[in-house]
């Protein structure tokens, strides 16, 4: 396109002569011709339309390249929902608009022919041909030519960048202050909370609640930088929680709180999707965690695995490629935090990375029948909800200045669940540590030391043959020592302090 100043292209009899006529109007109190700029003169074509769309609601509309969708500003969040019908509208009220905003900057001074005669205005003829745009092959034209202006492109990656921001019903809260901003579409934020913010409020049922299902001061306090951190899209924690504990003891009420603070930040993720699958990739529902940041999933099985490459790629800090059905593949950053809310631990498969990424938050007091309140989750949201995310920003805020700090009781608790779930897989992380493939240890030298481990820790031990086949299973290769021919583990050696 030419990046020469657009002129109106010939219309009925318009000829360069009547060129003084398409002046605006002079306002006579100042002296001068005004115009607004904002709705500068178009061609009569469709690609003048498709600008003019631009020129009247280019802040609110954008087409998203990879995904090949419409996406719109409404109430503070840019939305996907509805994204070509609400295109639609915008095509023709932009139409709509034309005899207030862009036929104003023309003249209605009536000029004369040749014989004496008044012909229309330019502002009349301008109105006229505006009126022939009503059309819905000229519509149609408008928004297929403004799918393809740069003004308009964007990336499924740009929406949601903002890690510290948090967008909310009445604004957007900088997390690194907990001060209130205003909404704004040049931020780009796809997802929002439907909470208010309300500076100082407070929410003292909850903490009832709290100080009742979790009476360590220090696990409270825990919990809250561990709410705080899932609010922001940061993910250098690389860490996913892990609610356990029997039925009746509040994680349920908690969980259902949470998710309706964090609102479109949160997403159910199906308990199949984080579980170990046979010779699948990234499943589709994957595509429906960009810019979450809540991941919340319920209730494994016993004896069921994680997938154990899919946790390290959603709680890491790289891109995953995803799609939704039937759409072309695009590139996110994974910014959720992964909660499993759980009555039975998974387990966990091979390799080293996995056990350092989760934290069990035990929920180990049972509510007596006497003491359990219905609906106890939509008391607390119906009259504290704007306490409740205070108390997730104030969270947040002391994770920023002193991180999770793990309480040692929910650091042992882990270490007895994984022990519990995978022992083997538990003594390689603390006792060992990949090495090149030309590197070798001998069988005996790991076993002696992981046999000794489980005696310490009361757990029953393998054989050493088990042992053997269990560290082959998780990908180390066996072979023989090339002098003394005893069994050796490839890939593998103890770690520095031991």
């Amino acid at each position: 396109m030419s990046e020469a100043p657009l002129r109106p292209a010939p219309v009925d009899d318009y000829s360069p002569e009547d060129e003084e006529l398409l002046e605006p109007p002079a306002d006579e109190s100042l002296g001068v011709l005004t115009r607004d700029l904002r709705y500068p003169r178009r061609t009569y074509d469709d690609i003048g339309n498709a600008e003019r769309l631009v020129d009247h609601y280019g802040a609110e509309v954008r087409f998203t390249v990879d995904a090949e969708q419409w996406v719109t500003y409404e109430e503070g969040r840019w939305s996907f929902k509805g994204g070509a019908t609400r295109v639609w509208q915008r095509v023709i009220r932009t139409i709509d608009a034309l005899p207030t905003t862009e036929a104003t900057t023309y003249s209605k001074i009536a000029p004369v022919g040749p014989k004496g005669e008044e012909l229309p205005s330019p502002r009349e003829k301008f109105l006229q041909w505006a009126g022939s745009q009503r059309m819905r092959a000229k519509l149609a034209a408008m928004r297929e030519i403004a799918q393809g202006h740069p003004a308009l492109h964007c990336f499924m990656n740009d929406f949601d960048r903002h890690e510290m921001l948090l967008n909310v019903g009445n604004g957007v809260v900088d997390l690194r202050t907990g001060k209130l901003l205003d909404h704004d579409p040049g931020l780009f934020l796809m997802q929002q909370s439907p909470i208010h913010f309300e500076q100082g409020a407070k929410a003292p049922m909850w903490e009832q609640f709290l100080a009742s299902v979790m009476p360590d001061e220090e696990r409270r306090a825990y919990l809250a930088r561990v709410v705080g951190y899932t609010l922001t899209g940061s993910t250098e924690e690389q860490v996913m929680f892990i609610h356990h504990g029997d039925g009746q003891n509040g994680k349920g009420v908690f969980m259902r709180v949470v998710t309706e603070i964090f609102g479109d930040y949160a997403q159910s993720v199906p308990r199949s999707t984080l579980m170990a699958k046979q010779n699948e990739g990234i499943p589709n529902d994957v595509a429906r965690m960009m810019g979450k940041r809540l991941l919340s999933t319920t209730e494994t099985s016993a004896g069921k695995r994680l997938d154990d490459e899919l946790v390290k790629q959603l709680t890491g800090e790289d891109t995953v490629s995803a799609r939704f059905l039937n759409k072309e593949f695009f590139d996110f950053r994974p910014v959720g935090k992964i909660h499993l809310v759980t009555n039975y631990l998974p387990t966990v498969g091979g390799g080293h990375g996995i056990a350092r990424r989760l934290q069990d938050i035990g929920w180990d007091v049972i509510v007596p029948p006497e003491k359990r309140i219905k609906k106890y989750d939509e008391k607390i949201l119906a009259a504290e909800s704007s306490g409740v995310l205070n108390w997730a920003i104030q969270g947040c805020l002391d994770w920023q200045k002193n991180g999770l700090a793990v309480p040692a009781a929910v650091r042992e608790k882990t270490k007895e669940h994984l022990a519990k779930s995978e022992p083997l897989l538990m003594w390689l992380d603390e006792y060992t540590r990949p090495a090149e493939p030309t590197t070798y240890t001998e069988t005996g030298t790991l076993f002696a030391n992981y046999k000794r481990w489980c005696q310490d820790g009361s757990l029953r031990e393998m054989s050493i043959r088990a042992f053997g086949d269990a560290l082959a299973e998780k990908g180390y290769k066996r072979g023989n020592h090339p002098t003394n021919r005893r069994s050796v583990i490839h890939g593998l050696e103890m770690a520095p302090s031991f």
